[in-house]
């Protein structure tokens, strides 16, 4: 029986992703054509608004009910309380 020595010229190398945001994100705009920008564009600004709509809805239209940036930071790891 021959052993066969790996080549490891010949391996196999995986990419990594380039974004972790998810799938269908974005990166570069620079090669789409206007039509497609502002498709991408009146998506993101329809998300943002679905996103500012529930902001308002939560917090009564007061913006002092919203969290600070100290809360928020708390919230994220995990250590605020109540």
């Amino acid at each position: 029986m021959e052993v066969i020595a790996l080549d490891q010229r010949r391996r196999r190398q995986v990419n990594q992703p380039r974004s972790t945001d998810g799938p269908g994100k974005v990166l570069w705009m620079d090669h789409l054509s206007n039509e497609v920008r502002l498709r991408v564009l009146k998506r993101q600004a329809a998300r943002e608004m679905e996103q500012l709509k529930y902001l308002v809805m939560v917090t009564g239209g007061d913006p002092t009910m919203l969290p600070t940036l100290e809360q928020m930071e708390e919230i994220e790891n995990g250590t605020i309380e109540f």
